[in-house]
C-alpha cells in the first residue's frame, strides 16, 4: 500500500507517515485478530494520542489519531493475499484518568501492537522514545490540576 498524505502540515505529515509505515511493517499474527470485512482475520492495533495540555492549544497527536482510518488494508509481505488491520483509536486525557484507561485496556484485551503518540514541546522533529520511566515528576500540572 502506498503512503501518501498532504504534507503541508510538515511534522504532522511526517508523524502520520511514520504511523502508517509502522502498521504496514506489523507481522500478520493469528492470536489477537478480529474478523475482517474481507472474510479473513485481521491484526488489532491500539493507537493513542493526547488532547491539548499546558501551553499547547492543539496537540498534533490528537489530530493524527482522529484522522487515522479505523481499517487499513495490508498486503501480506509473503505474497499470500491481503487483509485489513483494525485500528482502535483513542485520544487520552492528560491526567490520571487517561493513563488508567490505557492500563485497563492493555490488561483486559489482547493487541498485536500498541502505539502511543505523544507531544514533546521542545522537540523540532518526531522521535522514538526507547525508554519510559514510571516517575511522577511533571514540569507542569496535568489537565486535572
Amino acid at each position: 500500500m502506498g503512503l501518501s498524505f498532504d504534507c503541508s502540515a510538515g511534522v504532522m505529515c511526517l508523524m502520520r507517515w511514520f504511523v502508517q509505515w509502522f502498521v504496514n511493517l506489523l507481522p500478520i499474527c493469528q492470536q489477537n485478530q478480529e474478523q475482517s470485512t474481507l472474510g479473513q482475520t485481521m491484526p488489532r492495533v491500539l493507537l493513542t494520542g493526547f488532547g491539548p495540555f499546558g501551553k499547547h492549544e492543539v496537540n498534533p497527536t490528537e489530530v493524527i489519531v482522529e484522522s487515522f482510518p479505523s481499517l487499513i488494508p495490508i498486503k501480506n509481505p509473503f505474497g499470500r493475499g491481503s487483509s485489513e488491520m483494525s485500528i482502535e483509536k483513542r485520544v487520552l486525557s492528560v491526567d490520571e484518568h487517561g493513563s488508567r484507561w490505557t492500563a485497563n485496556e492493555i490488561a483486559s484485551r489482547e493487541w498485536d501492537a500498541i502505539l502511543h503518540l505523544g507531544l514533546c514541546g521542545e522537540c523540532t522533529q518526531p522521535r522514538i522514545e526507547l525508554l519510559a520511566e514510571d516517575v511522577l515528576d511533571m514540569r507542569i500540572p496535568d489537565n486535572s490540576g
